[in-house]
């Protein structure tokens, strides 16, 4: 849960997940940054697939682009 008055993240959940923006798709990404999928719909697929591991229990930190 965010708490949107103080900034704080309270992660009280089985697991925590991290992961960086995906670029669902986006193609360029795909290219540039030597990603081993033949097709972008693929990357997307493997990438949902990846996140299938997430329980409902779990707490999913999406970063976006802050690195």
């Amino acid at each position: 849960m965010i708490d949107t008055t103080t900034q704080r993240i309270s992660l009280h959940e089985e697991r925590t997940w991290f992961i960086a923006d995906p670029h669902f798709g986006h193609d360029a990404i795909r290219r540039h940054c030597h990603r081993p999928f033949p097709s972008v719909e693929e990357m997307d697929a493997t990438i949902w697939k990846n996140l299938e591991r997430v329980g409902v229990k779990d707490t999913l930190v999406v970063l976006g682009d802050l690195t």
